[in-house]
């Protein structure tokens, strides 16, 4: 006997379908079916083997949410926004995450206003780069919030937008609940950018990594909405699903390609 067909029969206990094969022969022989008459149940074996792999698959997405503590352990990847760190149809492993692991800029706001479902230009004022919506910082009033800051300017605390400044902050998952866009409902995967907290809670400032598309806060658009872009309002940290730990190229597209074909989802954030 060789060497990878002794590792082949020892490696073949570790696959989960090896029990199945065993059990289906365990029927035939109770039964007494020949081997000859298995072609007749082809479609029996078949179903059983779909039946079987939803039920791992099930098992170990119940595992995941245990081990990894939060109720979506992985998520798909739908679009660009993440580029170049993350790609259309890559499996992100996720992590559930309270307000004391969430790696972002953290602020303290001492103002009267409830944050929770507001705009960014309600509460600060973003900074654009010249002739464009591109945003470079983010300006905070001191009447309203205390740092630790990234710098401190004359009645405002600045937060810059640059990769220095919040290149290594966690990336988080979240759900869109904007009730009258096409992306209602959807994991939105973006960087936490700014913590703030307020007596009624945590909430976090998000924006994707990609230059090109996402050069604006999810949370910013732009005084009463001009800038026609797809927002969100600030979001609670008690609603966020967890942080990634972990990345899988490309093996997200299987599921992209079925919600495509059965659900008619194309988008994503």
């Amino acid at each position: 006997m060789s060497f990878l067909r002794f590792l082949r029969e020892k490696l073949s206990y570790l696959d989960p379908f090896f029990y199945a094969e065993i059990f289906v022969l365990f029927v035939y022989k109770k039964l007494n079916i020949k081997h000859e008459q298995r072609r007749k149940l082809v479609v029996f074996e078949f179903v059983f083997y779909m039946v079987y792999a939803f039920f791992l698959a099930f098992l170990l997405y119940f595992l995941l949410t245990l081990i990894l503590a939060t109720k979506t352990p992985v998520v798909v990847v739908l679009s660009n926004s993440m580029q170049p760190t993350f790609s259309r149809g890559d499996l992100l492993i996720v992590k559930g995450a309270d307000i004391k692991n969430i790696k972002a800029e953290h602020l303290l706001y001492e103002g009267d206003k409830n944050l929770e479902n507001m705009f960014l230009w309600e509460y600060a004022e973003p900074i654009y780069k010249e002739k464009s919506y591109q945003t470079l910082g983010i300006l905070f009033p001191v009447k309203d919030f205390r740092g630790p800051y990234s710098e401190f300017l004359p009645g405002k605390i600045l937060i810059r937008l640059d990769q220095n400044t919040i290149g290594d902050n966690d990336i988080v998952v979240y759900r869109s609940e904007h009730p009258n866009s096409e992306k209602d409902n959807l994991p939105i995967i973006h960087r936490a950018i700014v913590n703030i907290e307020t007596k009624d809670g945590f909430l976090l400032l998000t924006k994707g990594d990609n230059k090109e598309h996402n050069f604006l806060l999810d949370q910013d658009c732009g005084e009463d909405n001009k800038l026609l872009k797809y927002c969100i309002t600030t979001y609670p940290v008690s609603k966020i699903k967890g942080k990634t730990i972990g990345r899988i190229p490309y093996l997200g597209y299987v599921k992209i390609f079925f919600s495509e074909i059965f659900f008619g989802r194309r988008g994503g954030v």
